[in-house]
């Protein structure tokens, strides 16, 4: 079957643009579609650090107390105590709640402080006669 000359110039027309491009590539073999420093592999950009923060529990008051605070895992350490009394923990994550409980034996007036990274983040007193004083944080 024979083409109609009327439209014989659309396979002339794509000929002959396929040639003018396979022309163009084949003259500037170095312009690409793509920019050669986005092909390059580099090394990968350094994760966010976050820190090991130092919890400092402190009490104030006089005699003997008995503390109950998060240690460097969150667990719950206990311990009997001569008034003044401070701790210092290294946090093993930002994220961990900090915490300190103290109970004078004698129910004296005592107070605690929680700090972080030197940063005093909570400072409680007991109420007259009771002896006891809770400080905390929800996250270091």
């Amino acid at each position: 079957m024979l083409l109609r000359p009327a439209r014989l110039w659309v396979p002339a027309v794509v000929v002959a643009a396929l040639g003018a491009a396979l022309l163009v590539a084949m003259r500037t073999p170095h312009a690409a579609v793509v920019d050669p420093e986005e092909l390059q592999v580099r090394a990968a950009k350094p994760t966010l650090a976050l820190g090991r923060p130092a919890v400092t529990y402190a009490a104030d008051g006089a005699g003997s107390a008995r503390v109950h605070y998060l240690g460097a895992a969150g667990e719950l350490v206990t311990a009997e105590v001569h008034l003044p009394w401070t701790q210092t923990v290294k946090l093993s994550s930002p994220m961990r709640p900090a915490s300190v409980s103290v109970a004078t034996t004698g129910g004296g007036a005592v107070s605690c402080t929680l700090s972080v990274d030197g940063q005093r983040r909570d400072r409680q007193a007991s109420s007259p006669g009771s002896g006891v004083v809770l400080c905390s944080v929800v996250s270091a």
